[in-house]
């Protein structure tokens, strides 16, 4: 099953059952590796090269992240591919807004329109963070 609950989503992997047992990986490991690429650039834009090795980060933080992603809707975007990744790790609205030069608004509405195009249903922001959260 892709999707668990909330808490359990936030565990590491060690207290998963050690999915990786030679790195003991977890979700502040993802937003420790965001932060040292905001310092290495020294902007608030980082080139797809970073954004590669952030995805990379994230996906081992948490096992195919990206990939399940896109089984649930195949037509992601890397806007959405990055807002998702930036929500899984926990970053604010209004951090995303700044490093991807959008508006909160436009984060917020990225958040609720894409839980729409996964799910059917009516979106929010609350909706698809809850999800992004549960999806292992």
């Amino acid at each position: 099953m892709l999707v668990r609950g909330y808490s359990s989503s936030r565990e590491t992997l060690t207290q998963r059952g050690s999915r990786n047992q030679e790195e003991n990986l977890t979700p502040s490991t993802a937003r420790q590796s965001f932060a040292a690429f905001l310092s290495v650039t020294r902007s608030s834009e980082l080139t797809d090269e970073y954004w590669q090795q952030l995805t990379e980060a994230i996906n081992k933080a948490y096992p195919d992240f990206t990939s399940r992603l896109y089984q649930y809707y195949p037509k992601l975007s890397s806007h959405e591919l990055r807002v998702c990744c930036l929500t899984k790790i926990g970053m604010s609205r209004t951090q995303m807004a700044e490093l991807l030069s959008h508006s909160v608004s436009s984060i917020s509405n990225t958040l609720s329109r894409l839980y729409t195009k996964i799910t059917g249903e009516k979106g929010s922001v609350q909706k698809m963070t809850e999800f992004l959260y549960k999806l292992v």
